[in-house]
């Protein structure tokens, strides 16, 4: 036995009535959980309209008690579940918008390096610049953040093997570029970190 639409509304409108406004999703929810309550079970041995034109009274009645602990826990679960929904959209919308716009730069780093042979200059700017914007580091023109993300792109470079960089396919090539971004940006935060470590030890002496 499910709520269906029909019954779904019947709840909402009993709630109104008594001064109440409960939302669709709550109404949906609650209906849902009332059905497991073990007295359901004897209402079930009744004709299904009276049966479930009792469900929807109880749960009418029971929604209608705004400070009750079950319907506070569940708005609060709902509330909890629809944050983060909206926060993984805003989340996945600022990575796309964001891939979009360096879009262009990885296509010239792809079409430099082909042009290039194999190798990858640590000094190419638009590599550090891809690193900075993939990774939301900071500011792309910011002498000391360049210099930073170059020297540790240097270290990560020496440990990469690219000879066979050239003859890898599109995608592969990407992927690769987006390892060597992950590993300079955890490189560069974990450099950060133990250099805030630093001034904090010499701040409390």
């Amino acid at each position: 036995m499910l709520p269906q639409e029909k019954h779904i509304r019947k709840v909402i409108k009993g709630c109104f009535e008594r001064g109440v406004q409960v939302s669709e999703e709550l109404t949906y929810v609650f209906f849902k959980c009332w059905l497991l309550n073990p007295n359901v079970k004897n209402l079930k041995k009744q004709p299904l309209k009276i049966a479930m034109d009792n469900i929807i009274n109880q749960c009418i009645q029971r929604l209608s008690v705004q400070k009750d602990p079950a319907i506070l826990c569940i708005k609060m679960q709902l509330l909890v579940e629809n944050d983060y929904k909206n926060r993984g959209f805003i989340i996945n919308k600022v990575y796309e918008e964001n891939n979009q716009k360096i879009r262009p730069l990885l296509n010239d780093i792809l079409d430099n390096i082909d042009h290039a042979g194999h190798t990858m200059s640590i000094n190419n700017q638009k590599i550090i610049q891809y690193i900075i914007l993939s990774n939301y580091m900071g500011d792309p023109t910011s002498p000391i953040l360049v210099q930073e993300i170059s020297d540790t792109l240097n270290s990560v470079l020496n440990r990469t093997k690219l000879s066979e960089f050239k003859n890898q396919l599109s995608s592969l090539k990407i992927n690769q570029l987006k390892e060597i971004s992950n590993s300079v940006c955890g490189i560069w935060l974990y450099n950060v970190d133990c250099k805030n470590i630093r001034e904090d030890t010499l701040d409390s002496k």
